[in-house]
């Protein structure tokens, strides 16, 4: 049986029409016997399934895997990064603490340096308030001394020690001899000025205070001029 006999027997079913061989149907009859085509001459290829692309899957992996190294190294380095300066400021810390305890013992024994020093200075100025008070009354005391002299008329020239000398003579004659000597000191109070028309009054400090108030009773008794009317007082300068 031919090759196309074989073909048209096939094709009694509908659905049973299959290609023994696909150089056949192109050919001419004549070809028929010079060819003998078999199914084995031409086997069909196999068919297999597609597999899935493995490489995806694993390069996923190592994306993944990649990933998971990254935040490791990172959550590693910035772990040490922090344990690094943790350190660093727990020695300077350390550092401030022992600054702060020595910074505090300097101020306990500077509070205990001022505290001796506000004694010494409460007991200085009691000290120098008595001293105060006892130079007060020792200048007091010499004041008792002292006899103010007004209405002595002042020149440029003028010798007041030897003026007052007289004046006191005159008003204590019984002590003309111990006047000379007995007057210790005697001086203008204050500065000249030149707008000033009045005189200026004079203190006369006497050696014996017997003999100062010997002057004094006499100058209360009397009233005596040299130029211009004069006049004694004890108040004390």
């Amino acid at each position: 049986m031919s090759l196309k006999q074989k073909r048209k027997g096939s094709n009694t079913g509908a659905n049973s029409f299959v290609t023994t061989n696909v150089l056949m149907d192109v050919c001419h009859d004549y070809v028929e016997q010079l060819i003998t085509v078999h199914d084995e001459d031409f086997p069909q290829l196999p068919v297999t399934p597609r597999e899935s692309p493995a490489p995806k899957r694993e390069r996923r992996k190592e994306i993944t895997m990649d990933s998971d190294n990254i935040i490791t190294t990172l959550s590693q380095l910035i772990n040490d990064r922090a344990d690094g300066i943790e350190k660093k400021l727990g020695a300077r810390l350390d550092e401030l603490e022992k600054k702060i305890e020595l910074s505090s013992a300097e101020v306990i024994m500077l509070k205990e340096n001022v505290s001796c020093m506000e004694q010494k200075v409460q007991k200085c100025t009691t000290s120098v308030n008595q001293i105060e008070k006892h130079v007060y009354n020792l200048e007091a005391y010499s004041r008792r001394w002292n006899l103010k002299l007004y209405g002595v008329r002042e020149t440029e020239a003028e010798d007041v020690r030897r003026e007052v000398t007289k004046i006191c003579q005159a008003l204590l004659p019984e002590e003309k001899s111990r006047l000379v000597d007995g007057i210790e000191e005697v001086h203008r109070l204050g500065p000249k000025r030149k707008e000033q028309k009045d005189s200026r009054v004079i203190i006369m400090k006497f050696i014996s205070r017997a003999l100062r108030d010997a002057v004094w009773k006499a100058a209360k008794k009397m009233v005596f001029s040299t130029r211009k009317q004069a006049s004694i007082h004890r108040r004390p300068v």
